[in-house]
């Protein structure tokens, strides 16, 4: 979900008045070197794929309806409601949460291809959660100038604890005499989440082969 505040250089605009642009964040997360976090013990994960398939892992990995570990990947489309160009002049990342992980909980992960295989392509803007406050580490620029050509920003949210963090992203935009910060905090209409380890492991190579040095006891297998 997408909210805004904003003020003017001369007069307050109407409370209900729109951001001049539009955001719409969607999860961009790699089926291959990716791990949820499922709220359930190894024993009660779902059969494997048969297939050792891209879109056959991303399904498995779905069914767990867990939440992402480790580094969560969000990608940004900004475009402008009008030919006003809008100008992002800051990002910020902000942990709102701070919870343990399931008492019954397992990391599920799948290891495959080289280092850097889960990057996107191009400039990401990047945020370290485990510091308070949470710390951009660079990766763009500000300004940034949002027109009514669609513009997409990947964002990649880092975090290395066990809780489970709930954060969301504010963006201060400027456009003809008004300012304001606009924040997104849901995708889907669920909040955005970055999950810890959870009480077991369970790591497959791409192949599904179980990755005994990386995994507990439990875990499904062929």
């Amino acid at each position: 979900m997408a909210t805004t505040t904003q003020s003017s250089l001369n007069a307050p605009p109407p409370v209900d008045e729109p951001p001049p642009f539009a955001v719409v964040a969607a999860v961009d997360w790699p089926w291959c070197d990716g791990a949820v976090l499922a709220a359930a013990a190894p024993a009660r994960l779902p059969a494997l794929p048969q297939r050792y398939t891209p879109g056959g892992w991303a399904d498995w990995f779905t069914r767990l309806g867990g939440t992402r570990t480790g580094a969560a990947w969000v990608t940004l489309t900004m475009r402008s409601r009008s030919d006003a160009t809008v100008t992002v002049t800051d990002i910020r990342a902000t942990v709102a949460r701070r919870s343990e992980p399931p008492e019954v909980s397992t990391t599920v992960g799948l290891v495959c291809g080289g280092p850097g295989d889960d990057e996107p392509v191009g400039d990401a803007l990047r945020f370290d959660l485990d510091v308070e406050p949470a710390r951009s580490t660079g990766g763009v620029r500000f300004p940034l100038a949002v027109t009514r050509s669609a513009s997409a920003l990947p964002v990649r949210a880092q975090s290395g604890q066990r809780q489970v963090l709930s954060w969301r992203l504010e963006i201060d935009w400027a456009s003809q005499g008004r300012r304001g910060t606009l924040t997104v905090d849901e995708l889907d209409g669920l909040p955005l989440l970055t999950g810890g380890e959870g009480r077991s492991r369970c790591f497959y190579a791409q192949t599904g082969t179980i990755i005994e040095g990386l995994s507990g006891e439990g875990c499904p297998t062929r």
